[in-house]
């Protein structure tokens, strides 16, 4: 589901005058760093409000251009060079993003593939179980650009945590499914995050998402999108 078409609605206001300010900063007449955005203040308010609300979770972020970008997100804020990652390789259905040629590469984290079991295309938990234990990985990142069947998230989010292992879902593809109840909810399963798209089956404007509920991790994320990975932001997408 790589793509979706959007109500009249969106598509007024993507052409509306609003996509033209500029509102770099964090929500908040002191938080921007530039002067007449109260208005703005007001929609992206309401936006993380209903963000929260669809996704049953206590925190949320709009501003990401994508949902590689959330992704990217997770490693600038969780990683260091070095550390340890498990994730799903592309023949069975794993996205570049979580890859050596995408964010998690330019990371310099140390990437390897979570095992899966080549003819039901379902992750082996059993191998998956030893492989951790051996590697012992911060973060296992299950982006499915390709999703046959709900993910453990709850299997596998239980054998990382021995060692603070956090399990992150990538829902770029199933986040509408998700909000919407038709799918499984990861961040009820285990998963510590979840990115996504506002596109693909959310059916909104192209770009992206992340949802968590651990506030010791807003600091860090919120962090990572600005100053470093999102300036202005195109709000009319957010309207």
């Amino acid at each position: 589901a790589p793509e979706a078409p959007t109500s009249p609605t969106v598509r007024r206001l993507l052409a509306s005058e609003i996509g033209t300010r500029a509102a770099e900063g964090h929500i908040g007449r002191v938080n921007r760093w530039f002067a007449g955005t109260q208005y703005i203040d007001e929609v992206e308010s309401l936006c993380v409000e209903l963000l929260k609300k669809a996704f049953r979770c206590n925190y949320a972020d709009h501003r990401l251009m994508g949902s590689m970008i959330g992704n990217l997100t997770v490693y600038h804020a969780l990683t260091q060079p070095g550390d340890r990652i498990m994730t799903a390789a592309q023949p069975f259905g794993g996205h570049s993003s979580n890859r050596h040629d995408g964010p998690a590469g330019t990371r310099g984290v140390e990437i390897y593939d979570v095992p899966f079991d080549p003819e039901k295309l379902e992750v082996d938990l059993d191998r998956f179980a030893e492989e951790a234990e051996r590697i012992r990985p911060k973060l296992v990142v299950m982006g499915m650009s390709m999703t046959l069947f709900p993910l453990p998230v709850r299997e596998m989010a239980k054998i990382v945590a021995p060692w603070g292992g956090k399990f992150i879902y990538d829902g770029a593809h199933q986040a509408g499914l998700i909000a919407g109840g038709q799918f499984q909810d990861p961040l009820r399963e285990g998963a510590e995050i979840l990115t996504g798209s506002a596109g693909k089956t959310f059916s909104g404007p192209q770009s992206g998402m992340i949802l968590w509920n651990d506030g010791t991790l807003t600091e860090p994320i919120t962090e990572a999108i600005f100053p470093v990975l999102v300036a202005t932001h195109q709000v009319n997408r957010v309207a």
